[in-house]
């Protein structure tokens, strides 16, 4: 369980920093 949570949060992360990116664009 925990292992699922954590790579929910790394993909959480990954999302949220491409969002940056295309609002820097």
């Amino acid at each position: 369980m925990n292992i699922l949570i954590h790579s929910n949060n790394i993909y959480f992360n990954i999302g949220i920093a491409q969002c940056f990116r295309d609002i820097q664009k």
